[in-house]
């Protein structure tokens, strides 16, 4: 009969091309409607269970996010709404955890827990019993608990999305060759123009999917990566960072600004681009408490906008700048930071070992060079290393150029030139190359803390405290420990009282005594 749809007239609607199963029942129903016909129950049954559902296509992803010792978040977009879930294992072969979030959406969130450190887990994406992504690629290794190598890449100023971005990403790939690169930072304008979401798929998403897949990417927040007159900031979105500590350091409660440890590095991430900078601020509060409790080795800082530079930007007379150098720099060096980076300038420009250097250029002294050697710097390692000197770097070229003076007096080395920053660390020794957009090194330097020439020597501090006596020394390689004796003359014994081990330093806390007693420091014998 005319118009009518039997159950054997069902193959016409494998010809239709739907993606899910509202649409194609509205196309069934529009066509019967047309033909003055009812449908079969029979129809609806076949509609509801014959047909399988669409695959959902990844459209971002995966990417990695805030990566610890024992944990990891994935995440991914897909077309349509449907459930997240991931299978993970230390055999690529073998998936046989899971987790999952069953409420349908496009945004996927998923925290794999409960991992052993320092171990690659490989991973695959699955929604509603279908495989959606399983490669030999897709795999990460966590955070060690203890000290071992660790490979840096920081990018800066990188979202163009261009052939440039692309030059340096593949250079990099290419030194790289086979060694996993366990940290990755991105130093802000992380999507250019104005940090939309099609902007960060653009230039970012879609030119390093690849290492996204791979390594968990730490950004900070650029003054390009959203409008902050209305406070439409995608980048709070797209990525999920550690704002109660879980990474380590102190709870931010922002992922403007957040904390995170890997190995003996202790990484803070700053925001001067739309946080408060005041010293009694949030912020630097949290900075400040943040890097007290910090008992890693190494200290390393990042954010945008850089308190040194002559070039695309000028430090001397540019206000964020200026307030991060007379209200950042002063607490990153009260305790001991050993590197700090930033991007902004379209350059790449290396200083000297500073300290205490908060004005304008011209207001540099020679003592705040501690070392001008350029190649090699030396400090002491521990509680000694606290004001022994910071090195900044600019290393805002991973997209574009914007030339420039590049004559800044605190800097040893000025670039206008493409590239990225290599950092590797081993124990007490970081080496540091800036990578060439063509290939090369462009410029290199060591920070040491190892055999330090001079005898590393704390002080002994000593304050009263109610009725009890309270002895502090800094923290140090090698370790010193306390002795007392009756008289400066007499036979020095060790103080029995085990010290607390505050961040850098180490604390002993005595009864007064009613007869003279001295103390000093020794060297720990091996």
């Amino acid at each position: 009969m005319r118009g009518r749809l039997d159950v054997s007239s069902a193959v016409v609607i494998d010809e239709i091309l739907m993606r899910d199963l509202m649409t194609l029942i509205q196309a069934v129903l529009t066509w019967s409607h047309r033909a003055g016909s009812s449908l079969p129950a029979s129809l609806f049954l076949l509609l509801g269970l014959g047909l399988p559902a669409a695959t959902p296509v990844i459209t971002r992803g995966p990417y990695l996010q805030s990566l610890t010792t024992t944990s990891v978040v994935v995440r991914w977009r897909t077309d349509v709404a449907v459930e997240s879930r991931v299978r993970y294992g230390t055999d690529s072969t073998e998936l046989n955890d899971s987790a999952a979030m069953t409420n349908a959406t496009t945004e996927h969130i998923v925290s794999l827990a409960r991992l052993d450190p320092d171990t690659r887990y490989f991973y695959a994406l699955q929604a509603n019993g279908q495989t959606l992504l399983e490669s030999i690629n897709l795999f990460f290794i966590t955070a060690p608990v203890t000290n071992r190598p660790v490979r840096i890449w920081v990018i800066g100023d990188s979202g163009t999305g261009d052939i440039n971005a692309m030059l340096v990403r593949d250079t990099f790939y290419a030194y790289a060759s086979n060694r996993y690169t366990d940290v990755w930072l991105a130093l802000g304008d992380n999507a250019y123009v104005s940090g939309t979401d099609a902007d960060y798929q653009r230039t970012f998403f879609n030119i390093y999917g690849d290492l996204l897949r791979q390594t968990a990417i730490w950004p900070a927040l650029g003054n390009h990566d959203g409008d902050f007159t209305t406070g439409n900031i995608p980048f709070l979105d797209i990525f999920s960072l550690p704002t109660e500590g879980e990474a380590g350091g102190v709870p931010s409660r922002s992922e403007r600004y957040y904390a995170f440890d890997y190995a003996n590095i202790h990484f803070v991430c700053l925001d001067p681009v739309s946080s408060d900078m005041s010293t009694n601020g949030v912020m630097l509060q949290w900075l400040r408490a943040d890097l007290a409790a910090n008992t890693n080795e190494w200290l390393i800082a990042c954010l945008h906008y850089p308190p040194y530079t002559e070039a695309s930007h000028l430090s001397d007379t540019e206000l964020d700048l200026r307030q991060v150098r007379e209200r950042i720099v002063p607490l990153l060096e009260d305790f001991g930071t050993d590197l700090v980076l930033a991007g902004h300038s379209h350059s790449y420009e290396r200083s000297f070992l500073l300290n205490g250097h908060y004005g304008p250029s011209s207001t540099l002294m020679t003592n705040m060079v501690i070392d001008g050697s350029c190649t090699l710097y030396r400090k002491p390692a521990a509680g000694l290393g606290i004001r022994r000197g910071t090195v900044y770097v600019v290393a805002g070229s991973s997209g574009q150029l914007g030339g420039g003076d590049l004559d800044h007096p605190v800097m040893c080395t000025s670039l206008n030139e493409l590239g990225s920053v290599v950092i590797d660390v081993d124990s007490l020794r970081m080496n540091v190359k800036f990578l060439r957009d063509e290939g090369g090194i462009g410029d290199s330097f060591t920070i040491s803390k190892e055999d330090w020439p001079e005898s590393p020597r704390p002080k002994l501090s000593a304050s009263r405290t109610g009725t009890n006596l309270l002895l502090a020394w800094p923290t140090s390689i090698p370790p010193f420990d306390l002795h007392s004796a009756r008289s400066g003359m007499g036979t020095w014994t060790p103080v029995t009282n085990v010290p607390t081990m505050q961040p850098r330093e180490l604390r002993v806390q005595l009864p007064i005594s009613h007869s003279p007693e001295f103390f000093h420091l020794r060297k720990r014998q091996p």
